[in-house]
């Protein structure tokens, strides 16, 4: 028992570090962009940046981790997250600012992918997935937490929002000194565990679900995370601390039904719940333009928020099902790499619809191309997902 608290205490510190650096900045994002003057279509560039290492350096680091075990990785990771988010708060010009965020992207992008290999390491059969949910809970009380603490930070200046990462340098220094689980793979000839892993995305049902898992991170970085705090500003004239509640809103209702996840599971199957969720997304999103007061928020917060709980662990622990120890960081870190073009892509093509639409509904053909885009994803995923006689 005493063994798995250690290990509890290392995934879950490392979850609230992989969604630390986008849920503290998102209720600062007017007050960033009003600070160095930028478009309304530009401050999305502060989540696309932290993103973009992910896409490049995650199936190398899941890699060098399934090669050389995980702390090898962790470590270096959690001090350069720490280090360069915390370089953010003396930017003294835009694309300084993007240029420490980048290097914080580099340190963050092997977290979302080895707190859930370590998962699939330590954990098997009805346990993973009960687990699986476990974690969802923490990283969402994190998501629930981080923006309103974010956004009391940032009510007295952006800056002191970048102070946060720091917290990540002793949790570095707990794994370093903590985490003794020997993880390698047993095989290792770098050609076949290359091409074992090139046969295995091929599966139908894999690729399937790694569609899922780029698209909901599009949805929920653009049109969630970047533009909600633009409406709440713009349309309601919320402070950064309204922003950041509104924000935390949905990681709450996250946050309790992923504790439940396993007595979902027990009268639900995984495809069920996760269809169920993508058609939440489009109903939440696509309610948003239709609100006249600022309160109405909190039933689209409340339907993402109980939507992501059924989207996102589901569709990881359908993932890693596919995986075994050799070419478990790898799959889970090429997931998180395409987690992390969805990041990238969210905020960028959302400002791209709002621009499109800039001379007549403005920010609202955001929300309703959001409806179009989940529904069309839950009609792929039902059209090409084909039920396993069994997954745990």
């Amino acid at each position: 028992m005493e063994t798995n608290i250690k290990y509890f205490i290392i995934i879950f510190s490392v979850t609230l570090m992989a969604v630390l650096g986008i849920a503290s900045v998102s209720p600062a994002l007017p007050g960033i962009a009003e600070h160095f003057n930028l478009a309304d279509e530009d401050f999305g560039l502060i989540i696309s940046v932290f993103a973009i290492p992910g896409i490049l350096l995650t199936p190398v680091l899941g890699f060098l981790s399934d090669k050389f075990g995980r702390k090898i990785v962790i470590v270096p990771a959690l001090l350069l997250f720490g280090v360069a988010g915390f370089m953010c708060s003396v930017a003294e010009t835009f694309e300084m600012l993007l240029f420490f965020r980048f290097l914080q992207g580099v340190g963050a992008a092997s977290l979302g992918a080895l707190n859930v290999a370590l998962i699939g390491d330590i954990f098997a059969g009805p346990d993973r997935p009960r687990i699986m949910g476990y974690n969802h809970s923490v990283l969402s009380i994190g998501t629930a937490t981080f923006p309103i603490i974010g956004g009391i930070l940032s009510g007295i200046s952006y800056e002191y929002v970048f102070y946060m990462p720091l917290v990540a340098i002793p949790i570095a220094i707990y794994v370093l000194f903590f985490l003794d689980l020997d993880v390698k793979g047993k095989s290792h000839q770098t050609r076949l565990y290359f091409s074992s892993f090139l046969k295995l995305i091929k599966n139908r049902n894999l690729l399937t679900l790694l569609i899922v898992s780029i698209s909901l991170f599009i949805i929920l970085m653009g049109p969630f995370i970047t533009y909600v705090p633009y409406v709440a500003k713009e349309r309601f004239a919320l402070e950064p601390t309204f922003i950041g509640i509104i924000l935390a809103s949905m990681s709450i209702s996250t946050s309790l039904t992923a504790y439940f996840l396993g007595k979902f599971l027990k009268r639900f199957q995984h495809e069920s719940l996760l269809k169920i969720g993508l058609l939440g997304y489009g109903l939440a999103l696509g309610m948003i333009p239709l609100y006249n007061e600022w309160y109405m928020l909190f039933i689209s917060t409340a339907i993402f928020g109980i939507s992501h709980s059924f989207v996102l662990p589901n569709s990881q622990s359908m993932i890693i099902k596919f995986s075994d120890e050799n070419n478990r960081a790898l799959l889970m870190s090429f997931n998180r790499m395409l987690s992390q073009v969805g990041q990238a892509l969210g905020p960028v093509l959302s400002g791209a619809v709002f621009v499109y639409f800039s001379d007549g509904i403005g920010v609202d053909g955001i929300y309703i191309v959001s409806v179009v885009f989940a529904v069309s994803i839950l009609t792929i995923f039902s059209f090409f997902y084909n039920k396993p006689e069994e997954l745990a």
